[in-house]
C-alpha cells in the first residue's frame, strides 16, 4: 500500500474517471483528460 491507499480505492476512482470521461480504457481516459487540460 503507497501512501496509505488501497487498490480497491485506486481502482474505483479511476473507474470513476473513466466513466466520467467517457473513455473505454485507463489510457484513453488519461489521453482525454490530457487533452482537455485536466492533468498538467
Amino acid at each position: 500500500m503507497i501512501l496509505g491507499v488501497s487498490a480497491r480505492a485506486v481502482r474505483f476512482h479511476l473507474d470513476n474517471a473513466r466513466q466520467n470521461l467517457g473513455a473505454s480504457t485507463i489510457t484513453h481516459a488519461v489521453a482525454l483528460a490530457l487533452r482537455q487540460g485536466l492533468l498538467p
